[in-house]
């Protein structure tokens, strides 16, 4: 049985958050899988989706992930100005490289819609309180 190392799904049955499982090992070619599969969700609803990142369970970072998510994250600003796209992406890391590594993204391209928490229920609240807020 072959184990796919990158689940995603809506999070809540509102469909308003895609989710993102890694377990263990993950290649580039199963991040832009992922990517493909998010993005088709997210364009399947008329309305904006945040998304749920949970790495903690993922034990290594593939090279080229820094500049993929970079990548994603010039795709989400283009997403905002064409389609006023103003969703959030939240990680959950279990480890200090993965919450360096979202501060990175925040300060070196301006990714001002990433953010990290310790655990899922801590992610669901910051999502949650950003729908709230005006």
């Amino acid at each position: 049985m072959t184990t796919v190392p990158i689940q995603v799904s809506w999070d809540d049955t509102r469909k308003s958050t895609v989710r993102w499982d890694f377990e263990g090992r993950f290649t580039m070619e199963d991040f832009w899988s992922a990517q493909a599969i998010s993005a088709e969700l997210g364009w399947s609803v008329e309305y904006d989706v945040d998304v749920l990142v949970v790495v903690s369970k993922s034990t290594t970072m593939p090279q080229g992930l820094f500049s993929a998510l970079t990548s994603v994250n010039s795709r989400m600003d283009r997403d905002a100005s064409e389609r006023g796209f103003d969703g959030m992406v939240v990680v959950v890391a279990a480890n200090g490289f993965v919450e360096m590594l979202v501060q990175m993204m925040r300060r070196v391209v301006g990714a001002k819609r990433w953010y990290t928490a310790k655990t899922v229920e801590v992610a669901r609240e910051i999502i949650r309180n950003s729908r709230t807020s005006p």
